[in-house]
């Protein structure tokens, strides 16, 4: 038997492997959710500007619509994909000089579009982060430490099921030369069977303990409030310009 402290550690460690699992597949839809645009909402925001403009931003908006909204890790980080904030900003500010820089609405169009593309650097370097912490640290935890441990988990399986068959054998042995050497095989087996268990157990106890885990969740946290600031300050700047 493995024991109750060991199927329960096994059991909280598929949990937290899973939810990794399941973090590292979000992050990448997080990282492309901008090729996730409603471009009716968006020109219905936009229906006081020209039609030019309207046409700018549908074929600027519609970027990537082939790929069902989806990008690859490696897009993000080649630099392929632009966010919406960036394609927003770069149509408004070429509409701006088209409309007259002169002209209340021409202005207007060039600041937005100027704050637009700067929350659009900083929507970068949020995507970078859910890169880094939700997609290859998630990775490298679930390719290395969880597999570390449940590669020692399978080999106290492995030995349950000998020590079993063992007994099972011991029990129709009617040697007793045959017999006693068996019982040597049978407590060499669990021997070997109950350190391998602690070693599992030390192994679950410290992913499960680990703060690496935590700090994981931490630095998202972080990331996605740093954007969040830095893109609410733009835009409360921004406010008043537009009055």
């Amino acid at each position: 038997m493995v024991g109750s402290n060991f199927a329960s550690l096994k059991q909280k460690l598929k949990i937290v492997k899973d939810l990794f699992d399941n973090l590292g597949r979000v992050g990448k839809q997080m990282a492309g959710m901008d090729l996730i645009f409603d471009i009716n909402r968006a020109k219905s925001q936009f229906s006081d500007i020209t039609n030019n403009f309207s046409g700018k931003l549908l074929s600027l908006t519609n970027y990537g619509s082939g790929k069902s909204g989806k990008v690859t890790v490696k897009e993000n980080i080649d630099g392929i994909y632009t966010s919406v904030y960036k394609r927003l900003g770069s149509a408004s500010i070429e509409e701006s000089e088209k409309v007259g820089l002169d002209s209340s609405l021409g202005c207007s169009l060039f600041k937005f579009g100027s704050i637009e593309d700067n929350v659009g650097e900083y929507k970068k370097k949020l995507e970078s982060k859910y890169i880094e912490l939700l997609v290859e640290k998630t990775e490298d935890f679930s390719n290395k430490t969880f597999k570390d441990a449940l590669n020692s988990n399978n080999q106290v399986f492995a030995l349950n099921s000998k020590l079993d068959s063992l007994k099972q054998s011991f029990e129709g042995l009617s040697n007793e030369e045959k017999r006693a050497a068996a019982e040597v095989e049978i407590r060499s087996a669990e021997k070997e069977m109950e350190s391998r268990i602690q070693e599992s157990i030390k192994k679950m106890t410290e992913i499960l303990q680990s703060p690496d885990l935590i700090a994981l969740l931490s630095d998202t946290s972080s990331a996605m409030l740093d954007f969040y600031t830095n893109a609410g300050n733009l835009l409360e700047d921004l406010k008043p310009e537009l009055s």
